[in-house]
Parts: C-alpha cells; structure tokens; sequence
C-alpha cells in the first residue's frame, strides 16, 4: 500500500499494527464522501461535474487493477473520498491483505510468548 502513488488514490501515510491494534493513517479528504455528496440534497450536480467524478474513479481503478494490489474488494461510494479540489480518492484498498498480514503477525507473537 505504501508504494502506491496516484492522483486517485488515497494516500496512505502510515500504519502502527501493536496488537490487537491496527491504526492506519491516510490523507484527509475534507469534502468527505462520495457518497455524502451524492445525498445532500442541496448540493446541484451537473453531469459534467458527475463525469468528471466518474472519470477519476475509472483513473484509480485502473492504476489499482495494474498494481500488485490487482483489485479493490469493496469499491461503493463511501470510500471514494473527495479532496479539496474536487478529485475523487479511492480509499480502503489493500486493507484485506493489510489486515490479515496484521493478524498473522499478532499470532506469531502471541505463539512466541506463549
């Protein structure tokens, strides 16, 4: 996850995986949520501007489905972050194998004291 870089993707910045802890920490996104975005009703989308979201989210998946990472597992409008200028940010990738690489990494610790 460290080692993707791209306009549209959510970058992570850093992990701390103390057990039975996991902190990630990633860029902020302070326009929220696609999907926050979507439901607020007084916000007025104009198709271009919907295009546009589109388009970054088609950018991301492709750098995504070309990386080692190879897929996202839970693509949905809550985690497509959109930033301060308006690109949307794909987030929660790789969390799948983050979170079991985490979880081994615990129960060799915990097998070690044992």
């Amino acid at each position: 996850m460290r080692d993707l870089r791209h306009d549209n993707l959510n970058a992570f910045i850093g992990a701390c995986t103390e057990p039975p802890n996991i902190c990630i920490v990633v860029e902020y996104c302070p326009r929220g949520s696609l999907k926050d975005i979507i439901e607020n009703e007084d916000m007025k989308l104009d198709n271009m501007f919907m295009a546009s979201l589109v388009g970054d989210i088609i950018r991301g998946m492709m750098y995504l489905h070309e990386s080692v990472i190879r897929y996202h597992g839970n693509l949905n409008t809550s985690n497509c972050l959109v930033d301060a200028r308006w690109v949307v940010k794909i987030a929660d990738f790789g969390l799948r194998e983050f979170k079991r690489d985490a979880e081994c990494d615990s129960q060799d610790i915990l097998k070690k004291y044992q």
